[in-house]
């Protein structure tokens, strides 16, 4: 199996919304790409764990879950299909982009059935000086929004440069779990 290949496409959206920044789509683009990102949602984490091979059962811990998935990831993360050098820096390619995308997307979608309908997907529309701003994020913690892909890849990129550790989405799963706002 081979990951971004004909099984499982690379992380592009519709080709309309490819040709331009996300900062310049209207609010009608940003909603495409929201609803496009929603509905491949379940099929790319679905691929994700068949890829790294890491099956989610239902009573496992979750964060010992997250921990063995982020392992895997991070080690593909390294390989040259995965990463290369670029003027001495490290850069993520197509796949590596797709793989660090899918592990956010996975992070959410956990969170999202943890929250109990506390959270919920928008599209981030101000203040414009935002980073996520015109990009889906989860909404309903107690201080910010969750941009998952964007900060997914942030730290995939952490991983790259030596600066984080596989452990990575467990903790940007515990930090964001402790920020949904109590029954």
């Amino acid at each position: 199996m081979k990951f971004g290949m004909k099984e499982d496409p690379l992380f592009v959206p519709p080709l309309e919304l490819c040709q331009k920044n996300s900062r310049e789509w209207t609010l009608k683009e940003a909603r495409q790409y929201k609803d496009w990102l929603l509905a491949s949602l379940d099929e790319r984490v679905s691929f994700l764990l068949k890829f790294l091979n890491v099956p989610k059962t239902k009573n496992q811990d979750v964060e010992d879950f997250l921990s063995s998935a982020g392992k895997k990831a991070a080690q593909y993360l390294l390989l040259k299909e995965f990463s290369e050098c670029v003027t001495e820096k490290k850069k993520l390619t197509d796949k590596g982009y797709a793989l660090a995308a899918d592990m956010g997307l996975l992070v959410a979608k956990i969170l999202l059935e943890k929250s109990r309908d506390k959270i919920r997907w928008r599209v981030l529309r101000r203040p414009k000086r935002e980073i996520s701003y015109n990009l889906p994020v989860l909404e309903g913690f107690e201080l910010n929004p969750l941009e998952p892909v964007g900060g997914s890849i942030a730290e995939a990129y952490g991983i790259l440069r030596g600066q984080d550790d596989s452990n990575v989405w467990r903790e940007i799963y515990v930090y964001w779990l402790d920020q949904i706002p109590p029954d």
